[in-house]
């Protein structure tokens, strides 16, 4: 197996590079059913199956009374701790590196029961020491756990993998995404391609991978992290210059392909953003500077900018008809008639109340004038806040907040005109495709130029 490539961080990829080198001695069972890590003494401790395989793992359970002394060493990153206490015990080694934390014990077990069915609403349960250890952010007792054999393939709760667990840390905790990035970098630089692979492809109890998961929970940095994961979804394909070319495999996400995750795709994840979350500095970082982002969420509005006009016209059309109809059909008397036939306003009167708008109170042509004045007013105080917040100090972050909501709406309603006129059109894709690269092998790539700095 190929060592992985080496990331910037140095100190970070080193403290892997004992996992790297015992990983390179790993054998399996004539059955194919489990695996063998050599230690450096020689002693084979079995780990994971295949990581092609689901992992689902021991479910032996640790109640934490009796395993307190464990858990407060993953909790605190006390290295010396964690070897003494694992090093001290013979019969328990798997249980305590693949088995899963029982944190309320109860001697009665229908208690214990009613605990369990009563956590399952819970959206990520971490249990395993791996991904304890991970979320906890201990850097040190991670790698130990991992050099003695734990099976980093495992899933935990809610069939969440360690990176998905990663990924629900920086979400819980913001402050510290950038530590959760490199603990994610230390992870990823261990394993061989297809390791990585395994894990960034396996999908939770919601059907998410992690990139879909980071997008859904909007810890951006991380999905950055996880977008250039070298071989999975990005690809280095010379330099011009300067810069470096990339090509980002979009493949699950913009092919016609049966198996496509269309529903899943971050830019459709993207749209669902809350507006407080846009007006952060890390999401108008990573929404407006980031190249291939940008350069995907430009292709998808271009390459459906004459549906959204066809789209456009045929709603303004359906409207004009629809006020038509409500004009020549309702039944009142003669002469409120002859004036609607004239009145804009007796229109939009009429087709609110045949649409049985009762609530609004719009009884006559008085409300719906009035509803005007109002729009007419409000219009001009709206139009002058904006001005207003231009020329303030933050005139650079109101336009960027402004052009990033734009972005995102028109992006939001690229997609439902995508959705609109049929998902599963070959012409509709074919007209996306003709701005990515496509392989001969049908792959789908977005591709940009950057800086070395971007990858990072």
């Amino acid at each position: 197996m190929s060592n992985p490539p080496v990331s910037k961080e140095s100190s970070v990829s080193s403290d892997f590079s004992d996992i790297v080198q015992h990983k390179n001695k790993r054998n399996a069972f004539k059955n194919g059913a489990a695996a063998i890590l050599y230690a450096s003494n020689g002693k084979a401790i079995p780990v994971s199956a295949s990581p092609n395989e689901p992992a689902n793992g021991s479910d032996q359970e640790m109640p934490l009374l009796m395993y307190q002394t464990w858990f407060d060493a993953i909790e605190k990153d006390d290295l010396e701790s964690a070897k003494r206490i694992l090093t001290g015990v013979r019969t328990e080694v798997d249980i305590m590196l693949n088995g899963k934390f029982e944190f309320h014990y109860f001697t009665n077990s229908s208690k214990n029961k009613i605990w369990k069915q009563k956590n399952k609403t819970l959206p990520c349960f971490f249990q395993r020491p791996v991904v304890l250890a991970a979320v906890f952010r201990s850097k040190e007792v991670l790698k130990f756990i991992l050099n003695q054999g734990a099976d980093i393939y495992l899933n935990d709760g809610g069939d969440n993998n360690i990176i998905h667990a990663i990924v629900w840390g920086a979400a819980l905790q913001p402050e510290y995404e950038n530590e959760y990035k490199k603990i994610y970098r230390m992870i990823t630089d261990s394993l061989s391609r297809q390791e990585q692979k395994s894990l960034l492809m396996r999908e939770n109890a919601d059907g998410l991978r992690p990139l879909e998961l980071a997008a859904r929970l909007t810890t951006f940095y991380l999905f950055i992290a996880i977008f250039n994961t070298e071989g999975v979804y990005v690809h280095n394909k010379g330099r011009l210059g300067a810069y470096v070319c990339k090509w980002y495999d979009v493949t699950d996400y913009e092919s016609i392909d049966s198996k496509s995750r269309r529903n899943r795709s971050p830019l459709r994840i993207f749209t669902f953003i809350e507006k407080e979350r846009l007006q952060n500095a890390s999401t108008r970082e990573i929404m407006l500077n980031n190249k291939a982002i940008s350069k995907w969420i430009d292709i998808k509005i271009q390459s459906n900018t004459l549906h959204l006009i066809f789209w456009f016209l045929a709603r303004v059309s359906y409207t004009m008809l629809f006020l038509v109809y409500a004009n020549s059909n309702y039944e009142e008397s003669d002469s409120r008639s002859a004036m609607r036939s004239v009145s804009t306003l007796s229109s939009s009167s009429i087709m609110l109340n045949m649409l049985e708008l009762t609530d609004l109170k719009i009884d006559n042509l008085t409300d719906v004038a009035i509803l005007h004045v109002a729009y007419v007013i409000i219009v001009p105080i709206l139009l002058v806040n904006f001005l207003i917040a231009l020329m303030s100090n933050s005139v650079s972050e109101v336009a960027e907040n402004r052009y990033l909501i734009m972005a995102l709406q028109r992006l939001n309603a690229a997609l439902q005109v995508e959705s609109r006129f049929g998902m599963h059109i070959s012409v509709l894709y074919k007209s996306i495709q003709d701005k990515l690269l496509v392989t001969a092998e049908g792959r789908v790539y977005v591709e940009c130029f950057a800086l070395k700095e971007d990858e990072q």
